[in-house]
């Protein structure tokens, strides 16, 4: 009866039973709809209260939403998942890819950052050591970083490195890209490494990933391709009708396929592939029409940030999603986006 192997497995049967009822961060999102309800009919008030002007400006408005969409995923993948010894994998490159998404968000962080230079706090000015305090600060901050992949010595390496080298080159770079198509893309590899090593995340257990886990993963991933599509394609009313038409019918059956079979394997590949045929699919769609409605995009970057936060439950990035919508011209925004299905 109390043989190690059996122990074992009689844990990793339970809590493959569990995972199939009790997707956690789904009912953590039903918990959290009096915060969310808070939210959109009194977060602009709270806001303008707080004296946020940042949030509250029209102009950088999308910019420093994604900012601090940023630096709350930088966080998140710091301080949330396990650690590298709870892989199911002898094997695995969840590390490495953590590493570079580190990296990437870090850089991104410090190159807006230096961007808005923002005023130093009152503090600043009390303090002798400045510089001794700055590196110490920083010191901190790497260390922190490196300690998310404890408890092997070279998840603590990567990590460090990554967080380091990313401030060093995001505060020497002064170009970016879009800020929504930035967030998009790395909300989507996120989305992508959560489904790589559920188990690390606590997103699933053992990778048993239940319907709710699958569907809000395929959200994920069908709003970063309507994203993508409606910033980067322009409406040329190209395409036959009766060739689009029988196109669009190819792509939902091809797009069906997948997520049946998405549903059978829970496969990182075969969410790529969906992930894909969504695009093609949203691409033809904006190609084929004369117009796309205004604002379209940004209204599903809010849906997505919304999506995100309540998938990795983190209500707080959940929250901005949501105060980001509401300060958005109102819309159909179902009616509107119907077209790119």
């Amino acid at each position: 009866m109390l043989d190690f192997p059996m122990v074992v497995q009689s844990a990793i049967s339970s809590f493959n039973n569990a995972a199939i009822v009790a997707p956690s961060f789904f009912w953590s999102a039903v918990l959290m709809l009096p915060l969310f309800a808070l939210v959109y009919f009194y977060g602009n008030d709270f806001i303008s209260r707080m004296g946020w002007t940042g949030l509250s400006n029209p102009k950088t408005r999308t910019f420093n939403f994604a900012l601090c969409i940023e630096v709350l995923i930088l966080a998140w993948l710091i301080i949330m998942p396990g650690n590298y010894a709870v892989l199911r994998d002898s094997v695995s490159t969840l590390p490495f890819v953590m590493a570079g998404v580190i990296f990437v968000l870090t850089a991104s962080v410090a190159q807006k950052i230096k961007a808005i230079n923002p005023p130093a706090p009152a503090f600043w000015g009390k303090i002798k050591w400045k510089k001794t305090f700055r590196i110490v600060s920083a010191l901190a901050v790497v260390a922190l970083a490196g300690f998310a992949g404890a408890p092997t010595w070279w998840g603590f390496l990567i990590n460090a490195a990554a967080i380091a080298c990313g401030a060093l080159v995001g505060f020497r770079v002064s170009r970016a890209i879009s800020p929504i198509l930035f967030t998009s893309i790395m909300m989507f590899a996120v989305s992508a490494i959560v489904l790589m090593q559920p188990e690390f995340f606590r997103f699933g257990q053992l990778g048993n990933l239940t319907i709710m886990h699958l569907i809000f993963v395929s959200m994920a991933g069908a709003l970063v391709a309507a994203i993508v599509a409606l910033r980067n394609v322009n409406p040329r009313g190209r395409i036959y009708h009766s060739a689009y038409v029988k196109l669009k019918w190819l792509g939902r059956i091809l797009a069906g396929l997948c997520m049946v079979l998405f549903v059978l394997t829970e496969s990182v590949p075969v969410f790529f592939f969906i992930t894909g045929v969504f695009f093609v699919m949203f691409v033809m769609s904006v190609w084929h029409a004369t117009s796309v409605p205004e604002n379209l995009s940004k209204k599903l970057w809010a849906a997505l940030v919304i999506v995100f936060g309540i998938m990795i439950a983190l209500p707080l990035v959940a929250s901005l999603g949501l105060l980001y919508w509401i300060n958005l011209p109102k819309s159909n925004v179902w009616g509107q986006s119907k077209f790119l299905l």
